[in-house]
């Protein structure tokens, strides 16, 4: 159904704060090339560039159509976090949203990409797919996001 990679954002740049094309956005979007020295040298987990979330309230939300309705979809994505920050306290949480509801918050543990996937129902043919940093208000709490896609869940 949706596939993003955030290639066509930043070209040529080592990174740009910019609303992702299809996306509104919230807050200091980031959109950074893999290996930069600026994001600590974090490599991308599909392509060159991937997406910075910077700061507590930064978000970016999009509208998804061609859903099934009453059949299950999956959301998939990847996170990371900026390594520079150092403290639990400091570390961003990011939120996920789905048609307004909180589907899931994550806890960020380590500087690992990790791929995740969650699987929902809808009623409608469009949905509001959101992520939200809301961990501390601090400007370097940084959630990364990259690999986003919605599919529907195959039949039995």
């Amino acid at each position: 159904i949706f596939s993003e990679s955030f290639e066509r954002d930043c070209p040529g740049n080592n990174y740009k704060y910019v609303t992702p094309r299809g996306w509104w956005k919230r807050g200091a979007i980031v959109v950074v090339r893999s290996g930069n020295a600026a994001f600590q040298k974090t490599t991308a987990q599909q392509g060159e560039y991937f997406l910075g979330l910077q700061g507590s309230g930064a978000r970016i939300c999009r509208w998804v159509g061609h859903h099934s309705r009453g059949r299950a979809h999956i959301l998939r994505y990847s996170i990371n976090m900026r390594r520079n920050n150092p403290t639990k306290r400091r570390r961003p949480r990011l939120m996920v949203t789905i048609s307004g509801r909180s589907v899931r918050v994550h806890h960020f543990r380590s500087y690992r990409w990790r791929r995740q996937s969650i699987r929902y129902y809808t009623g409608n043919r469009n949905v509001n797919i959101c992520f939200k940093n809301v961990g501390p208000r601090d400007r370097y709490s940084t959630a990364f996001l990259d690999a986003i896609s919605v599919t529907s869940y195959p039949r039995r």
